[in-house]
């Protein structure tokens, strides 16, 4: 399942390394703005022809009495399926529930997303160091090449051992980033830290929406991304307020060095999730 997320991840951030050089091909071809989003809604259709016609959704129904999420993870999942008996049949008695494990991890996520605020930071502060923000585009292109490289190969090696301590690896790294920005000691650091805030992105994004995923019952897995995403979005929301405001009251510093504590305690969080399980199960079917 990493490895899928992870594919995903890749092909969507490559089509932001592609789309970009694209158009600037087309401007340069004397073609104006007009031809360059007529271009952009190709693939836009393409997209919706393919999931109308193309992608067909499986159906998994309920097969044991028992679920595999409480056998590996413990009591804190006996609330995702609710069965009775009734003639030696096993029927279900209650809709399942997010269990206590997805909202660990969404309180976890949802700290250190009071941390990360918008990029966009990251390029004032960058030019405040002394690169030009006509470079800005490049620094997201070294960006998105480490984020690209990195997300399918980060996806597939979740699969084979623990997405929690992957997901605080990254987390880990975003810290060190925002501490760097923080100090800003030369525009070569910026350079180098913009290449490593993709591996960030790369052990997180997948991972983490794998991790969701896999804590919960397959019957609420669309409801379970839906609370993650809408959570993690609102917060990080309040952390760009957050970072503005403590960037003008106490100067360009301070707010990364808060990031980069959040992103600490979160990735400890994530690395002594309570329980002592393994993080991965088998999907209910």
């Amino acid at each position: 399942m990493g490895s899928a997320y992870g594919l995903i991840q890749a092909m969507d951030s490559a089509g932001a390394i592609a789309g970009p050089l694209l158009a600037l091909w087309i401007l340069e071809r004397g073609h104006g703005m007009r031809a360059v989003f007529w271009m952009a809604a190709i693939p836009g259709t393409l997209c919706v022809v393919v999931a109308l016609l193309g992608i067909r959704e499986t159906k998994n129904a309920v097969s044991s009495t028992e679920s595999p999420l409480g056998a590996e993870f413990g009591d804190e999942h006996r609330d995702l399926v609710s069965t009775s008996h009734f003639g030696g049949a096993s029927i279900p008695s209650a809709p399942a529930r997010l269990s206590r494990t997805f909202y660990y991890l969404l309180f976890t996520v949802g700290l250190f997303s009071l941390g990360n605020s918008s990029d966009m930071f990251l390029v004032m502060r960058a030019q405040n160091v002394g690169i030009p923000v006509k470079l800005a585009p490049l620094l997201g292109l070294v960006f998105n090449l480490t984020y690209t490289l990195g997300s399918w190969p980060a996806g597939w090696f979740s699969d084979h051992v623990s997405r929690r301590w992957i997901a605080a690896a990254g987390y880990l790294i975003f810290a060190a980033v925002y501490y760097v920005f923080g100090r800003a000691p030369s525009t070569l650091a910026i350079w180098i830290m913009m290449a490593v805030y993709g591996l960030y992105y790369a052990l997180t994004q997948p991972v983490l929406k794998a991790l969701v995923v896999e804590t919960v019952g397959e019957e609420v897995r669309g409801r379970a991304l839906g609370v993650y995403f809408f959570s993690t979005s609102v917060a990080t929301l309040a952390a760009s307020l957050i970072t503005g405001e403590l960037w003008k009251q106490y100067g360009a510093s301070i707010p990364f060095n808060f990031s980069a504590a959040l992103a600490a305690v979160s990735a400890i969080l994530l690395a002594v999730k309570t329980g002592g399980a393994k993080d991965r199960q088998q999907p209910i079917r």
